[in-house]
């Protein structure tokens, strides 16, 4: 089988493709685990500069606008105050390339911009070639004449993959997607970590703890880091040798929670904030936790929570639609309810020192039988030969 992907989203302060192909797994490691079962697989990039590169025996091809094209985007994003000009880009700037590739079926990384969705689904449909979709994020358009726009785009592909239906349900009670047969629960992306022995990864990063916590991730309210301290000072009021660690990318709330932390006893001399951590070195900083602390009342995915779970990591998360799948509803992991401290501190003492332990190879073999790159692979080509199997007008 042949498949080609498609992704229109690239970020134009990227220029590199070797630097893109490094920065995002899922444009790296699902084609490849794809190809791995041994299937050619091609991956069509919008992006600035045009180039070719071949990574893990999958073909990636960068598209770019032309000279025009690329000056009228950015002219477009300049008039309306708009911070990146590749949203401007040419809807059908890739089904050249599809069109020269010619596959066996097609798969949209992303829901949006449904403009680009629709015409690469015009496009298949024109070839007689399946379509299929995944959910990146994104609400319904408020207004009608969005709405009437992802109607129309949302009709092309035969299958839409979501974390889990409840990310589904918004798109169905608006709808947008004209049957809950077209919805595939299966995760978005996955991550390339790899367990490595705690006192190794501590080695070289001189986090020290028991146990050690870790946060990685964005300290904003959605993430809602305040609640995780809190329920941090809960656990060193019994377990004084604890200590926790903050990676974050950005840092909104940072005043606040230093002020938190400065003016209780407990937490003072156990949390430190690490900051931005490269992504090379965020496998050492993972692999010297115990448990990572994560506090979102909002996910469509969880990436941090999947690289944690790669390396063995016991997850103490919210008990939401996307970690609920990634623990399998808490028998890889803890969940509490948003916004309640006492009941993640609970948890976290009840389980206890010896069942943290335990627990981490059973989180490492969950994440390889379920949530790795190699796993969603299998229910990408298991998609993809089913629709290869149905013709457009019985699918969904």
């Amino acid at each position: 089988m042949r498949i080609a992907f498609v992704n229109t989203s690239f970020g134009a302060e990227l220029s590199d493709p070797d630097a893109l192909l490094e920065a995002y797994t899922l444009v790296r490691c699902l084609p490849a685990a794809i190809a791995a079962l041994g299937h050619e697989v091609d991956f069509v990039q919008y992006f600035p500069v045009g180039a070719e590169r071949t990574r893990g025996g999958v073909r990636h091809h960068f598209v770019a606008p032309g000279r025009f094209a690329r000056g009228a985007a950015r002219f477009g994003a300049g008039l309306l105050g708009r911070p990146h000009w590749d949203a401007f880009v040419p809807s059908r700037l890739g089904c050249a390339a599809l069109s020269r590739l010619e596959p066996d079926v097609v798969h949209f990384l992303g829901l949006m911009p449904p403009r680009r969705l629709l015409a690469v689904g015009r496009h298949c449909r024109r070839r007689g070639l399946p379509l299929s979709a995944s959910f990146h994020g994104a609400h319904p358009a408020a207004h009608r004449a969005g709405r009437a726009l992802q109607r129309r785009a949302l009709a092309e592909p035969r299958r839409i993959f979501f974390t889990t239906r409840a990310h589904a349900a918004p798109w169905l009670e608006a709808g947008l997607i004209r049957s809950p047969s077209v919805v595939v629960e299966c995760m978005e992306a996955s991550s390339d970590f790899e367990w490595e022995a705690r006192e190794s990864a501590r080695a070289r990063t001189g986090m020290r703890g028991d146990p050690v916590f870790a946060w990685a991730g964005r300290l904003d309210a959605n993430k809602d880091p305040r609640t995780a301290l809190r329920a941090f000072e809960r656990v060193v009021a019994q377990w004084p040798e604890a200590r926790l660690y903050m990676a974050y990318r950005s840092g909104d709330l940072l005043p606040a929670l230093r002020a938190q932390v400065a003016s209780s006893q407990g937490l003072a001399t156990r949390v430190e904030f690490v900051g931005r951590q490269p992504l090379a070195e965020m496998p050492d900083f993972l692999n010297s936790a115990d448990v990572l602390l994560q506090a979102s009342h909002r996910e469509f995915s969880g990436l941090a929570v999947l690289e944690a779970m790669a390396c063995g990591v016991v997850p103490a998360v919210t008990d939401i639609p996307s970690f609920r799948a990634m623990t399998d509803h808490g028998r890889e992991g803890l969940l509490f309810p948003p916004g309640d401290a006492e009941a993640l501190a609970e948890q976290v003492l009840k389980l206890g020192r010896d069942g943290i332990r335990a627990l981490q190879p059973r989180v490492c073999e969950a994440f390889e039988r379920r949530l790795s790159y190699e796993a969603i692979a299998r229910r990408y080509v298991s998609c993809f030969e089913e629709n290869l199997g149905r013709p457009q007008a019985e699918a969904g």
